[in-house]
């Protein structure tokens, strides 16, 4: 029987179409089957009727060369028998998978984001790199002077700090307050002023900021007034997961898969909304840390952060001890 993975990746946001995308690539190494060719460029309503910076259509992000495309995805797609991801690997050790015939397991969804993922970092790295459109990849080439391309060995974004600040359809939780585990909501900017002046004095310099948003003009100029805070111009939304994960110190978005995908692939020191760390890098629980819910570090998360960033002398940090 010859089996493939396939992806479907859905119609969602990127950093949630990923995930099926890394499962089938893990399941295709392990087992040395075919893939089918994703298919990322599906165009969404809700992004436009909301007049969102990004419409997450996804064109041209990725080439599918070494994966199955064109009329022989289509018929393997269409008289393959269907295999669920929660019998993948009980298909693959069954008879079933070494008689005649096509089957095609698939992967979709989302739910348990890295599960599964963590010990299969570089390999889900690499796929990704290798599968970026030559545009894309001009563009990450194309170094503002801020991010720097790993590729050429100029180190890890020259020293900056990253914050990703969602805003688009998602409902600000005030200042202070819990995160419940609603995706819907998003962090105060006020969280995001404590949480870069906390980074700051625990690295012991004022280091550069680089806000990645999809804020409408207007909507976060309370951190972009912070001195050397600048924002990122707009750009794919593969391009702004890669340059995060090039940057000293990230800090994220409670609940974001984004900016999830970009600690995921940097395993840099990292600074979480309560709630929400993840402990994705193996081995390295350190990099993951959490603030209090007024963005502050207390003195054990500083150090972490300092470390973590080779930055060993840590300043006076903002938290409360």
């Amino acid at each position: 029987m010859t089996v493939y993975a396939y992806a479907d990746v859905g119609r969602t946001g990127l950093g949630n179409m990923l995930f099926p995308w890394a499962r089938a690539e893990v399941f295709r190494s392990r087992h040395g089957v075919g893939m089918l060719a994703p298919r990322w460029t599906q165009p969404k309503i809700g992004p436009l009727l909301r007049g969102e910076r990004d419409l997450r259509y996804y064109m041209g992000l990725f080439r599918s060369a070494g994966y199955v495309r064109g009329v022989r995805r289509a018929w393997v797609l269409a008289r393959g028998r269907r295999v669920a991801q929660e019998a993948a690997e009980a298909f693959m050790a069954s008879e079933a998978s070494r008689g005649g015939g096509t089957s095609v397991v698939v992967f979709k969804g989302w739910e348990g984001w890295f599960a599964g993922l963590e010990a299969h970092r570089e390999l889900v790295s690499r796929r990704l790199h290798e599968m970026l459109s030559p545009r894309v990849r001009r563009m990450l080439e194309a170094d503002d002077g801020v991010t720097a391309t790993v590729e050429r060995g100029e180190g890890r974004g020259g020293g900056v700090i990253a914050a990703h600040v969602r805003r688009g359809d998602k409902r600000t939780l005030p200042y202070g307050a819990a995160f419940a585990g609603d995706a819907g909501t998003t962090i105060a900017d006020e969280w995001y002023i404590r949480a870069i002046e906390s980074v700051r004095a625990a690295l012991g310099e004022a280091m550069p900021v680089r806000v990645y948003s999809d804020a409408k003009e207007g909507q976060i100029d309370a951190i972009l007034r912070l001195p050397g805070v600048t924002r990122s111009p707009d750009a794919p939304s593969i391009v702004d997961i890669v340059r995060m994960s090039r940057a000293r110190v990230l800090l994220t978005t409670a609940g974001s898969s984004f900016s999830a995908w970009s600690f995921y692939l940097g395993a840099m020191p990292t600074v979480f909304y309560p709630g929400t760390r993840l402990d994705l890098i193996p081995g390295r629980p350190e990099l993951a840390v959490e603030s209090d819910l007024d963005g502050a570090l207390n003195a054990e998360a500083a150090r972490a952060v300092a470390r973590a960033a080779g930055r060993e002398k840590v300043g006076r940090t903002e938290g409360r001890g």
